[in-house]
């Protein structure tokens, strides 16, 4: 026997036919209106419980990749932050772009190790090979990571360009002869006497001679084979 069944004999009982069926409208009401409240409360229960465990999905699937050069941060649909760990080989962040039908790579790191890294977790994030990767500037941060991204497009402004070609070369040869002694001066340094600014830094430039000690003998000049002066506009099908 259901809630409106079992009322329905009860009331006749007490109160005899004629006033059941008006009685009987208003506890079924009632039993409805209560029904219809844990409803709702229900579906707001999952409702929430739903974007919690999407939003939950949407961290565990940026960092599924694990690199100790960098971690992945999600910025929007299809928009990823590759944060340079401090003490590792990326030291700039790097951008990735699925742009649907491909990927693209912005600041590809300073050193091949970090940046092939950064193309794993790039591939494994969008789904799409790297088809552009875009230097910023010269600096070697941004751009010793180019070499790893064979096959795809190197894009950057005409002055960028100039810059890498004019003092990359000499300053990979400084890196080859000076690297390795600045990583043992770096490392020798008194930290007990650092604040916890400059050992931060600290520990950043030991990452960095590192880096620079481990990779300088094979690094290679790669200019940009794309380049413009005002904008450039990329077009995918997400965009």
């Amino acid at each position: 026997m259901n809630f409106v069944a079992s009322q329905s004999v009860h009331l006749q009982e007490k109160y005899g036919a004629k006033k059941n069926l008006r009685v009987l409208s208003s506890v079924a009401s009632k039993h409805y209106a209560t029904t219809k409240n844990r409803s709702i409360l229900k579906m707001k229960k999952v409702s929430f419980l739903t974007g919690w465990f999407v939003c939950i999905c949407f961290q565990l699937s940026a960092q599924t990749f694990q690199s100790k050069h960098f971690t992945i941060q999600k910025l929007a649909h299809g928009v990823y932050a590759a944060i340079a760990t401090n003490g590792g080989y990326a030291i700039c962040n790097a951008g990735i772009v699925d742009l649907g039908d491909a990927t693209l790579i912005f600041d590809p790191f300073m050193t091949p190790e970090a940046a092939d890294d950064l193309k794993k977790a790039a591939e494994q994030l969008t789904g799409h090979a790297v088809k552009y990767v875009v230097n910023s500037h010269f600096h070697n941060d941004h751009i010793g990571g180019d070499q790893v991204f064979t096959g795809a497009a190197l894009i950057s402004t005409t002055r960028t360009r100039e810059l890498i070609a004019e003092y990359q070369p000499q300053e990979i040869e400084d890196d080859k002869l000076n690297a390795s002694a600045s990583l043992e001066k770096t490392r020798n340094e008194d930290t007990s006497t650092m604040t916890p600014h400059q050992r931060e830094e600290h520990t950043m430039w030991t990452g960095y001679y590192a880096a620079l000690a481990t990779s300088s003998n094979f690094l290679k000049i790669i200019l940009p084979d794309i380049t413009f002066t005002d904008s450039l506009t990329i077009h995918g099908s997400n965009i």
